[in-house]
């Protein structure tokens, strides 16, 4: 009789890009499919980063032709490890008039004065 041996893979939303390299993760993959091969963190940042780039120009493209009205919020939090964050999301609508919202920026800010927020969100803004 054998004993699997458990995983040492727990699949979450927070695992890096690195952890499709371990052991744990290749055998949680062959579990579910025999077959599967892991793409490198290389490949997964690569693909990951192109997607990025083509849902940025198309909401560029939406908002320069299509867009009539936007609201944007922002959010800002400093972590456990002391670090600064701003989240900054836009809502609009769609040709179809569904209600949309995308993230457009979320990034680490080096303090939480508020000049800092806002030439962070300016400069998101430009760009």
């Amino acid at each position: 009789m054998s004993v699997e041996k458990p995983l040492h893979f727990v699949p979450s939303n927070e695992n890096a890009f690195r952890g499709v390299g371990s052991e744990g993760f290749r055998q949680w993959g062959r579990q579910l499919q025999p077959q599967f091969t892991a793409p490198s963190r290389r490949t997964i940042a690569k693909d990951c980063y192109k997607l990025y780039l083509t849902g940025k120009l198309k909401l560029e493209t939406f908002f320069k032709t299509n867009c009539t009205s936007v609201a944007l919020t922002t959010d800002h939090w400093t972590s456990p490890q002391k670090l600064s964050y701003l989240v900054i999301t836009v809502f609009f609508a769609d040709n179809d008039g569904n209600d949309k919202k995308r993230i457009i920026s979320f990034t680490l800010i080096l303090d939480d004065k508020e000049d800092s927020i806002e030439r962070k969100v300016e400069e998101v803004l430009r760009e």
